[in-house]
């Protein structure tokens, strides 16, 4: 199959003029693209409401098939890639970034309304947004903070406590305490609960796995004090989360 001819461009822009279609500017579209790298929700927030998100489900975007689902799926898939590299150039870990990105562009795939896809191109921004909001507050952090937190995501599949994490990054116990609640506003055994809890409500929503199983994978010492921890940051047990959020995205068509 050749490439695209001149003649084929031409006749293009002639039915985006006769039909009045139009893209968003480019200085438009980088500042958007920014906005979401940077972590900046409340300029987000504004573009919300102010229509932006949903005018990508506007004829004048431009039209990428004839079909209108399929092509409001393809606008959205664009913005969801774009999002990814953006925030890969912004620091997120690569496997991250493509990992939520195929996520994403899975549910886009099996999306069959108008409302849902809308739903989903606001969900994909505010979520790489927040983890980069995160992610910008992380890089401002002390060297032993950060060398802490990757210790405490390196090894959350078993029981950590404080005096260990010191150990590791080799500085006194009650010296790491102050220093990561003054530097996070949290202390370390609640950052271990934090990131064990976030772990098991994926776990609970994409696995098969069971409560129990989860429970015992993330090291707790049995499963009621896994469920006490989890209804203490989710305010909802486990099973109930579970029944909640389990593939609902795959059912809610």
């Amino acid at each position: 199959m050749s490439g695209v001819t001149s003649k084929e461009l031409e006749y293009q822009r002639f039915v985006q003029r006769e039909l009045g279609l139009s893209h968003p500017t480019y200085d438009s579209e980088l500042s958007f693209y920014n906005n979401v790298k940077n972590g900046d929700i409340e300029a987000l927030k504004k573009l919300k409401s102010e229509g932006i998100f949903q005018s990508v489900d506007l004829p004048e975007r431009g039209k990428l098939s004839d079909d209108k689902i399929r092509n409001l799926k393809y606008h959205i898939i664009v913005t969801v890639s774009m999002i990814c590299r953006f925030c890969i150039e912004g620091g997120l870990d690569e496997r991250d970034s493509y990992g939520l990105s195929d996520i994403y562009i899975n549910r886009i795939d099996k999306a069959a309304t108008a409302k849902q896809l809308l739903e989903l191109h606001e969900q994909v921004i505010f979520d790489y947004a927040e983890r980069m909001k995160k992610l910008n507050k992380t890089k401002r952090l002390n060297l032993h903070c950060l060398k802490a937190m990757e210790y405490i995501s390196d090894n959350l599949h078993r029981p950590l406590s404080v005096t260990e994490v010191a150990e590791h990054i080799g500085i006194d116990r009650t010296y790491l305490g102050k220093l990561f609640k003054s530097e996070t506003g949290q202390t370390v055994l609640q950052y271990i609960r934090s990131k064990k809890i976030q772990t098991a409500q994926n776990m609970l929503v994409y696995s098969e796995l069971s409560c129990s199983e989860i429970s015992e994978y993330l090291g707790f010492a049995s499963q009621s004090h896994f469920t006490e921890n989890f209804k203490l940051v989710a305010g909802i047990t486990p099973s109930e989360y579970k029944a909640k959020y389990y593939r609902k995205h795959w059912d809610d068509r």
